[in-house]
């Protein structure tokens, strides 16, 4: 069926007569905007090939073959990108983890900063953070493993994505902390999950991830 919004799939099932199936549009990764320049323009061929004229000036005529329609089975690759405390980037390799390793300090900086800091620069960090403590850093993304953090230091917040190599940008997430939220989040698509004035205890971040096509 043609709408202002794309072609939309309508499914019958023996337990619901009609509900909205998959929604084909540029919003979920097709180049199609509205279909609704009139009455009959939508033809289906013998071999299953519907054509649709549209409203629209640059696509005037759309070939749409359902059956090249592809649906990823693989759940987004879930990545855990960074840590905030009350709401500043920080890089952890600067904060005394490691601090023979001068190359790997100067490359973080640069990825979190943009630059590499002075010592001054550093030492504020350091002063700021003194009261954090984690027993290591994660290998491939700077995340610090354990992580301890003082009274005062209670607002966290976590930086994440969901890799799906088809159509990323239609990833939705859930998130708890454990210890914290006694449910899980509402479906959302910000990347970002912030919690403040955390009382003292001992709580762990989960995250799931729903690629395109629900898995």
């Amino acid at each position: 069926m043609g709408t202002k919004y794309g072609i939309c799939e309508l499914v019958s099932t023996p337990e619901v007569r009609r509900r909205v199936g998959m929604i084909f549009n540029t919003s979920t990764g097709y180049p199609l905007k509205s279909v609704t320049s009139g009455q009959n323009t939508l033809y289906k061929d013998s071999k299953g090939i519907f054509w649709i004229s549209t409203s629209a000036i640059k696509t005037g005529l759309v070939r749409f073959d359902p059956h090249a329609v592809n649906t990823n089975s693989t759940p987004p690759i879930v990545v855990l990108k960074n840590i905030k405390i009350n709401q500043e980037i920080v890089s952890w390799y600067s904060l005394g983890v490691n601090k023979n390793d001068s190359t790997t300090i100067s490359q973080q900086e640069i990825n979190t900063y943009g630059k590499i800091l002075s010592t001054a620069e550093r030492d504020s960090i350091i002063n700021k953070m003194s009261g954090i403590r984690f027993e290591g850093i994660s290998m491939f993304n700077p995340i610090p493993q354990n992580l301890t953090l003082p009274y005062d230091q209670n607002s966290i917040t976590f930086s994440f994505m969901g890799i799906d190599l088809d159509r990323n940008f239609l990833v939705r997430y859930q998130y708890i902390l454990e210890g914290h939220s006694k449910d899980w989040s509402p479906i959302t698509d910000k990347t970002e999950a912030t919690f403040e004035n955390i009382n003292e205890g001992t709580y762990s971040f989960k995250l799931k991830a729903q690629g395109p096509d629900g898995i």
